[in-house]
């Protein structure tokens, strides 16, 4: 066997191994509450500070000072998003959130594989809805009467119950983890290691 042929081989194998680990069933360690809960205010803190200049401005333009520029406050909300879009850009494409990642945590899919990248994206849309879709519905509630505090209400309910079924489910699933099929695990040190980045 030439030289050529081996490092082919060597390649190869280099490549199964790799797709192997992907699949690789990971901890099936459930996280505790305070670890999880923790990760979550970390990655709430961050969104929001991210979304706060645009907030700012949003509420500068009430100022009837600034009544001539009021229209640009559904085009300043709509940018806005541009926060959202950045970072389940980064969820897709396999990173961990700050939170989970200061505090050693994964997400798997309910039979312990790494999950699906749709199925990330989902999740933390979900989890993630007082960060982005909360702002949204104060610039709505602030500017069209019309409305009503529907919106708001529906928000709460959502963000409630999902931490209420964390709270109560012997298995500690949360409401957006139920319909993402995902589940909280900590991440052992071979995994933070050599995953460093991933879900």
């Amino acid at each position: 066997m030439n030289h050529s042929a081996r490092t082919l081989e060597v390649k190869k194998y280099d490549e199964l191994m790799s797709d192997l680990q992907s699949i690789e069933p990971v901890s099936t360690t459930t996280a505790g509450m305070a670890s999880r809960a923790m990760a979550y205010i970390v990655d709430q803190v961050f969104l929001l500070f991210c979304l706060l200049p645009f907030a700012i401005v949003i509420l500068l333009l009430r100022d009837k000072a600034f009544k001539a520029f009021q229209w640009m406050v559904p085009i300043i909300a709509f940018i806005s998003l541009i926060v959202p879009a950045i970072y389940l850009t980064f969820i897709y494409r396999g990173w961990r959130s700050i939170g989970r990642y200061l505090f050693q945590l994964r997400i798997v899919e309910e039979n312990g594989l790494s999950p699906r990248r749709q199925q990330m994206v989902t999740r933390e849309v979900l989890r993630n809805a007082i960060s982005w879709i909360g702002p949204l519905v104060i610039y709505l509630t602030l500017y069209y009467e019309g409305v009503g505090r529907w919106p708001d209400l529906a928000l709460v309910l959502f963000v409630a119950t999902d931490a209420a079924l964390a709270i109560f489910r012997k298995d500690r699933q949360s409401l957006h983890d139920y319909l993402s099929r995902t589940r909280v695990v900590l991440a052992t040190e071979k995994q933070s290691s050599s995953h460093y980045p991933r879900s």
